[in-house]
């Protein structure tokens, strides 16, 4: 039980002796320095978490073959009668050039992209496609491929090339990124007339090699994500269109036989369901029409978003380098806690005639222990306090903080344009900080463990007559 005169003397002595404030200054600058790295690499992790699930949806199913899978619109509805299950919709992937070719205004432009054949209003539904559009999102309403009532005027927009259809690029596709993570837009290039070129497949699933596929499209818009690195290669056309030039319309070449069209990708929003237990739904369902029309065919992948190959390695690459980090600047924490010790063992050594003083007149050696139990975790209390006004602010005003000191000193140590994120997370982790600051208690505590000790052995004889 502790004793009002033993909490006295321990804030006593904290007001008093100032060398505890060391200690305090060594458990403030730990636990301010472990709350910014936690933050910062836990940050990275959330962001890119959020970032892949707005671009995929909870569940994603596809087939392992570029060929694609029959019988997708099926397997949408069914899926969308699912419990839990928001809104599901079908989507084509294929490799291809995209080409702009303007003399006098821009120079040739070529670039491999990855093309994302989608419905708009459903893709829109399932993942956060609309609010990454720089143009369409601030329209209400659903994001539109549709090309426009009347054509923009144009030069280059002649009769001979008339768009098929509208097309959406990831800004990195014709944008570059500033040093300040911005992008400089070209106003010009939208409304502009480009060109997408695939590689056609038989139906056998070998190269047609006599043939490619080109169709004129109009950029109408531009969509940036959370992640470039997603996004960056991408352009979105009209999910038919995508099928036509993938050639994974239906086809019937004789009455007696007839292949129906197909989808490269289902994406699947279900926030609230347990994504494990549908996913064994949704595989019973495909197999059930997948019997019922005695299909057999490519392997079907059943997947939640964080399960994808790329994307759960990199995943796990930001976790461990969180721990990593948060380890290794921990150990460096961990001085704070010898730095205690010797801080104490020299108070210690300096308050024994007080320790005889207070045995001799009944305190118990329990007591004279608590005094210096109490005393370090006031230095622990007292300096976690400091070190979460020091670290949540920093947090907080991280990004502010680096562009001043890139001004001022020319040292800019984040660069948005080859990182992940354009900007550097500045969300206090507060799981975490709660953690590191009991832990900074604890530590003090640690740290003053032999001198209170040996405080509470000391005989009042010896303390009395100690010089």
């Amino acid at each position: 039980m502790l004793h009002h005169f033993e909490l006295f003397l321990a804030c006593r002595y904290l007001k008093k002796k100032r060398l505890a404030f060391f200690s305090i200054a060594a458990v403030a600058l730990s636990v301010a320095m472990l709350i910014v790295v936690s933050s910062v690499t836990g940050g990275f992790v959330k962001q890119y978490r959020l970032a892949c699930h707005g671009s995929y949806g909870d569940i994603i199913i596809s087939a392992d073959s570029l060929m694609g899978f029959p019988y997708y619109d099926e397997l949408v509805a069914q899926a969308r009668e699912l419990d839990g299950v928001q809104e599901a919709t079908a989507v084509i992937k294929l490799p291809g050039l995209l080409r702009i070719d303007q003399p006098g205004r821009f120079k040739l432009f070529v670039k491999g992209v990855q093309i994302l054949g989608i419905e708009p209003e459903s893709y829109s539904k399932t993942t956060e496609f609309k609010a990454g559009l720089w143009k369409q999102s601030k329209v209400d309403g659903p994001p539109s491929l549709a090309l426009p009532d009347k054509l923009p005027d144009n030069p280059y927009l002649t009769e001979g090339i008339k768009p098929k259809g509208a097309c959406v690029v990831g800004v990195e596709v014709v944008c570059n990124r500033s040093s300040d993570g911005s992008y400089q837009r070209k106003k010009d290039l939208y409304g502009s007339p480009v060109i997408i070129s695939v590689m056609a497949l038989k139906r056998t699933g070998l190269i047609d090699v006599d043939t490619t596929v080109r169709y004129p499209f109009l950029l109408i818009d531009d969509f940036e994500g959370s992640v470039p690195l997603i996004t960056e290669p991408t352009v979105y056309i009209p999910f038919e269109l995508a099928q036509k030039m993938s050639r994974m319309v239906e086809y019937s070449d004789d009455p007696e036989h007839f292949e129906p069209a197909r989808a490269s990708q289902i994406q699947i929003l279900a926030p609230d369901a347990d994504l494990q237990e549908l996913k064994k739904r949704l595989r019973g369902i495909w197999e059930k029409i997948a019997r019922d029309n005695n299909y057999v065919g490519e392997a079907m992948v059943f997947e939640t978003w964080d399960e994808q190959e790329g994307i759960s390695i990199l995943i796990n690459q930001l976790e461990h380098e969180r721990s990593l980090m948060t380890v290794l600047f921990g150990i460096m924490g961990v001085v704070s806690i010898f730095l205690i010790f010797c801080i104490f063992f020299v108070i210690v050594t300096e308050k024994i005639p007080d320790i005889g003083i207070i045995k001799s007149v009944g305190g118990s050696s329990a007591g004279v222990g608590r005094i210096f139990f109490v005393y370090a975790g006031a230095v622990g209390v007292v300096g976690s306090l400091l070190g979460l006004a020091m670290g949540w602010p920093f947090v907080v005003h991280i990004n502010a903080i680096h562009d001043w000191v890139g001004r001022t000193f020319g040292w800019k140590i984040y660069d948005p344009r080859v990182l992940l994120f354009p900007d550097i997370p500045n969300e206090v982790d507060w799981s975490a900080t709660m953690i590191i600051m009991i832990a900074a208690v604890v530590g003090s505590l640690i740290g003053s463990m032999i001198p209170a000790v040996r405080a509470a052995l000391m005989k009042p004889i010896q303390a009395l007559r100690y010089e």
